[in-house]
């Protein structure tokens, strides 16, 4: 703190013993002592009501999110918050309902396309070509997850 030697506090303990004497040096370095600690005791509570005054105007001016967990969004990267953006679910529900109508529609589309598709490959099945094998207009690819076996 202030880079004193030992030669330094020898003699400034030895100037502190001629010029006090030893009879009031144990309390003159114990009410030094306790001005040292009253005045780190003040140092470190003015840190804390800093700290704590920033934390208030930061909450102030950063409030938090309504579910009222930390929101640790802002320190993502750039491109990873690009894509979580888009990928991440619309919360507005008339959006969202919006959105599921339209696939609906969509979907509904797809299934008349299909059967008629299929109606149409119906029609047009030549009477020798066997019932069980379907023509290259009516083959569907039906897409099934691998069943686990369990082998004990």
């Amino acid at each position: 703190m202030f880079d004193l030697g030992w030669t330094e506090i020898t003699f400034i303990l030895a100037l502190a013993l001629i010029v006090i004497g030893p009879k009031d040096l144990p309390r003159l370095a114990r009410g030094v002592g306790q001005l040292q600690g009253k005045i780190r005791r003040l140092v470190q509570d003015a840190q804390f009501s800093l700290k704590k005054l920033e934390l208030e105007v930061d909450r102030i001016e950063n409030p938090p999110p309504a579910n009222g967990q930390p929101d640790y969004f802002h320190l993502l990267p750039e491109h990873v918050r690009k894509a979580m953006e888009m990928s991440e679910p619309v919360r507005d529900a008339a959006v969202r309902e919006k959105i599921e109508a339209d696939f609906e529609a969509a979907m509904a589309d797809l299934r008349a396309r299909h059967e008629a598709q299929r109606a149409a490959a119906a029609n047009t099945q030549t009477p020798d070509a066997p019932a069980s094998q379907p023509s290259t207009a009516q083959a569907t690819f039906h897409h099934t997850a691998p069943v686990a076996t369990r082998t004990e």
